[in-house]
């Protein structure tokens, strides 16, 4: 068993070492001045934490509510409470360990402050950002204008923090990211408007199916350069994704008649069908119709080739919306485009496997 080698001063100073060699060269490298100095720091150390008030305190804030053991609790609301107390030193520990490795919680704030000021000039406001980020308004608007110093200067947030900037970065400017009362282009719901027309949908109806008024349509028929409110397109876009391929009703002669003028219409003035639209195109300002004169090709693959990934990608057990988005279909409702790609082309077999208990038999038609 090894002896235990001690070594001491007058100071104060004392410790113990297993073997007498490195108890000597403590002793040779002990210094009182170090030590009293250590004793002193600690002593006033001691001093501070028994003065502190431990008493558990409530949150002062009238819309949240910190709870006790967080570090929310022990900054925003000063509660020095001993679990409020220890979460912040986990907290500053941590944060140390994460900054001397180089992993750091936050990152510059120019990228994401140019992100929200293209989402702003796509019409998409701070308040539509926050609820579809999740991250609070206060803090895009710190990111943006800074916090008011005392002084009345405002300075922008220079930092933030990677949740956030990837909750902001994931923000894009789609038709279902925008303010209602923002606008959009209206070309897609003047393709979708006329498709629908093409089908036998009178413009009447259509407009009461999508909730919009008569004059909003027939301006964006008129003129379909011009921009829309982006909640009338998405109205539009549901009664399109409704109606698309069902067939107008024509009980009766007023219907049948408002069915025959809506072809006439869309025939006289060439308006594309909904299955000369992909879900995924119809909304770009330069995409075409495809009226079914060849296999339509995109990405270098053919129409055909691709409902032949799905459909073997599907019968190998993989979810149909991920088949089709693997075999390229990319739109908001890739199913939809592969339906409507599979009408187009007469393919029944791709039909089968994506309806297999409703098969429309009218597809080869």
């Amino acid at each position: 068993m090894s002896q235990v080698a001690k070594a001491w001063c007058s100071c104060g100073w004392h410790g113990e070492y297993d073997t007498p060699a490195r108890a000597d060269f403590a002793r040779r490298q002990h210094s009182c001045a170090l030590w009293e100095a250590k004793r002193a720091s600690a002593r006033r150390g001691f001093e501070r934490r028994r003065a502190v008030d431990r008493t558990p305190k409530e949150c002062r804030h009238k819309v949240a509510d910190h709870q006790h053991g967080t570090y929310a609790m022990y900054t925003l609301d000063g509660c020095r409470c001993r679990p409020c107390a220890a979460a912040a030193s986990t907290y500053n520990i941590s944060l140390k360990r994460n900054n001397a490795y180089g992993r750091s919680a936050y990152v510059d704030a120019e990228l994401v402050r140019a992100h929200v000021r293209a989402l702003a000039a796509a019409n998409i406001g701070l308040k539509t950002i926050a609820a579809r980020s999740g991250v609070s308004h206060g803090s895009l608007w710190k990111l943006m204008y800074g916090r008011t110093r005392p002084d009345g200067s405002r300075t922008p947030s220079a930092r933030v923090t990677k949740a956030n900037a990837d909750a902001i970065l994931a923000v894009r400017p789609t038709l279902d990211t925008n303010a209602p009362a923002s606008t959009v282009p209206a070309i897609g719901a003047m393709r979708r408007v006329q498709a629908l027309a093409a089908q036998g949908w009178s413009i009447p109806t259509v407009c009461a199916h999508a909730g919009v008024d008569r004059q909003a349509v027939d301006r964006i028929l008129r003129d379909p350069d011009k921009a829309v409110h982006a909640e009338t397109a998405r109205r539009i876009r549901g009664a399109y994704d409704a109606l698309w391929d069902q067939a107008p009703p024509e009980s009766n002669q007023r219907e049948r008649i408002a069915a025959s003028r809506a072809r006439n219409r869309a025939r006289r003035e060439g308006w594309a069908p909904p299955l000369a639209w992909d879900d995924d195109t119809i909304d770009l300002p330069d995409a075409t119709a495809n009226l079914g004169a060849a296999a339509p090709v995109k990405g270098g693959v053919a129409a055909d080739d691709r409902l032949d990934d799905w459909t073997h990608l599907v019968r190998a057990g993989e979810d149909p919306e991920r088949a089709a988005r693997r075999a390229g279909y990319c739109g908001t409702k890739p199913l939809g485009s592969v339906e409507r790609a599979a009408y187009r082309l007469g393919r029944t077999d791709v039909l089968t496997v994506l309806y297999p208990a409703t098969h429309r038999q009218g597809a080869a038609a």
